[in-house]
């Protein structure tokens, strides 16, 4: 009984503190990978945001810092995607939805290619659903307002029925 006491009056001060941190990392993206994304997509189909960058692109850190970082942004990221940071000019070979991509040197990564539609620019946000089907990039850099109403746009699947451009004109985000 005396071990029992112990052990829950060690456990209940750490089990607080995990709590408290998880509520405190809600309000930071938590960047996966690729690969992690796809493993745990499988057992918990989210939606996928690959944030394209690169280590040079000055709108990519601008991106990071004010955009991602927005605690807004931060919570619906996690709570609705699976948020990918994904360097485009990686030398790394990746295997992504079952195929192998090598990088034999060129300054742009195969897989960026073709994510971003041969066409790279920075930054560049690309978006898939949970069964990772191709929904397109979305060039540039986005501030937190017009990155909320983006999300809720693909979050809430309304590409199925409208443009974005017909969304953003009548969307009232919590993000002013």
């Amino acid at each position: 009984m005396k071990k029992l006491f112990i052990l829950i009056a060690v456990a209940l001060p750490l089990y607080g503190l995990a709590q408290q941190k998880a509520a405190i990392d809600s309000t930071k993206v938590m960047w996966l990978s690729l690969e992690q994304a796809e493993t745990l997509c499988k057992t918990n189909p989210k939606k996928i945001l690959i944030d394209a960058y690169t280590d040079w692109c000055g709108w990519c850190k601008k991106m990071d810092k004010e955009t991602f970082q927005h605690p807004e942004i931060a919570k619906y990221l996690n709570k609705y995607f699976y948020p990918v940071k994904f360097n485009a000019e990686t030398k790394d070979t990746i295997t992504f939805l079952g195929s192998k991509y090598i990088n034999f040197g060129s300054r742009t990564h195969p897989l960026a290619l073709s994510l971003l539609g041969w066409r790279p620019s920075y930054p560049t946000i690309v978006y898939m659903t949970e069964r990772f089907e191709y929904l397109g990039p979305i060039p540039g850099y986005k501030n937190a307002m017009q990155m909320e109403t983006i999300l809720h746009f693909i979050a809430e699947e309304k590409y199925k029925f409208t443009s974005l451009e017909e969304f953003e004109k009548n969307y009232k985000g919590k993000i002013q």
